[in-house]
């Protein structure tokens, strides 16, 4: 079985194909381009047979362009180690030159998120060179942040957990992403997926997800503790194990991924359209199950969430996990401007499916009533499960959709 991995799905379809384009833009004044773009999680279990590394096109403009470059550069990857598969954007001499599906290109203050599939080869250890990532947009005018060059090893054994969280938009009542902005005062969920990518199995994990300024939580999750200025929520998930995704089958016995949704509002202040950056997600197994013992994946019974919440310290990180690189994923809340107004660009699609196009901004945005339990939004689901008291949605597998897509006649 190579990369086999699951599709998101959560509240009616988390992070479903088409369900995550956006909206809303920031209210900056001169026009300008300016795209980024990043990229982490490049370190493979020892005996995994892959992973899918993150790449992040970030738009820090205020226009929206018709074409977005993605080339990336594996002239000093050694493939006997390492492969990257980018579907029908094939390489030539070590160089493939994409183009971002038009219904991914982020709006204004959008960042899109891309899955780069990364295959280890029978036998590979140790460095395996390196790979650059760039992105070219036309007049773009901050070149400094065009380009990342990240070193691509195969690793230690060990458990690699990752997190991947969208930029925040509205839902209708039963969860499902409408794509368009949250009005001041409106709800929506911060909905994110969390996967273990390693080869060990990991034994309790620990969540933090911190909101912008100008969004808080609306309400506390069981089994979670949430601060005094509600804008971060903290679990333990001390009974749950996550077994590595290569030795995840059906039906499911053990679970390698689960996907989260937590309640949020805007505060009824804040003037849009903004994009309210500094939201961030973080993950860390707590522990490792020994390769001679493995518990039952849910006791009957779990403790009452510690006191306190301490955070797992860098040293502690690294006796567990093989690349710390994506157990931390930032995120923004968009926000609708006046009724009626006209939104940024649509774009922002969850990893897995392709998002579509924006629409309007303003409206009600489909706002979610947050006077019930969060286990109400996930009415359409299936299967689930109640881990510490926190909803995590059972995730069901299929393969990845690449996003990249060959310039036309190249």
């Amino acid at each position: 079985m190579m990369l086999r991995t699951v599709a998101r799905m959560g509240a009616a379809g988390l992070f479903a194909a088409g369900s995550l384009a956006v909206t809303a833009g920031p209210a900056l004044a001169a026009a300008d381009v300016d795209f980024g773009v990043s990229l982490k999680g490049t370190t493979i279990a020892a005996n995994s047979s892959g992973k899918f590394g993150a790449v992040d096109i970030a738009n820090n403009g205020t226009t929206t362009p018709d074409e977005v470059e993605v080339m990336f550069d594996a002239t000093k990857l050694d493939t006997t180690k390492v492969k990257v598969d980018l579907g029908a954007c094939t390489f030539q001499n070590g160089i493939a030159d994409c183009v971002l599906d038009g219904s991914r290109i982020p709006g204004p203050g959008e960042t899109s998120d891309l899955d780069l599939p990364l295959i280890r080869q029978k036998g590979a250890s140790g460095s395996a060179g390196k790979l650059t990532v760039t992105v070219k947009v036309k007049g773009d005018t901050n070149k400094s942040n065009d380009s990342r060059t990240v070193d691509v090893k195969v690793g230690d054994s060990g458990v690699d957990m990752v997190i991947e969280v969208p930029d925040v938009t509205g839902v209708q009542d039963n969860g499902t992403p409408t794509g368009k902005a949250i009005p001041p005062g409106g709800s929506s969920l911060v909905e994110g997926f969390v996967e273990n990518r390693g080869d060990r199995t990991a034994d309790g994990v620990r969540l933090t997800v911190s909101l912008p300024k100008g969004a808080t939580f609306s309400e506390t999750v069981e089994g979670c503790k949430l601060n005094g200025a509600k804008s971060e929520m903290q679990c333990t998930l001390s009974d749950f194990q996550m077994v590595p995704v290569d030795r995840d089958a059906e039906p499911d016995e053990f679970y390698s991924a689960f996907g989260f949704a937590f309640p949020v509002v805007v505060g009824k202040d804040v003037t849009g359209p903004v994009s309210l950056k500094g939201g961030n997600a973080t993950v860390a197994a707590v522990g490792v199950v020994a390769d001679t013992a493995r518990k039952s994946l849910v006791k009957p019974a779990a403790p009452e969430m510690p006191d306190g919440f301490s955070a797992l310290t860098s040293a502690q990180i690294a006796r567990v996990e093989v690349d710390a690189t994506d157990n931390s994923d930032d995120f923004a809340v968009l926000v609708a401007g006046p009724a009626g107004g006209q939104g940024g660009a649509g774009g922002h699609g969850g990893n897995g499916g392709n998002g579509n196009g924006g629409g309007q901004g303003g409206g009600d945005g489909g706002g979610l009533p947050v006077t019930g339990p969060v286990a109400a939004t996930v009415g359409g689901v299936g299967a689930a499960v109640v881990l510490a008291g926190v909803m995590l949605f059972v995730l069901t597998r299929r393969r990845r959709i690449v996003l990249q897509t060959p310039r036309d006649g190249r």
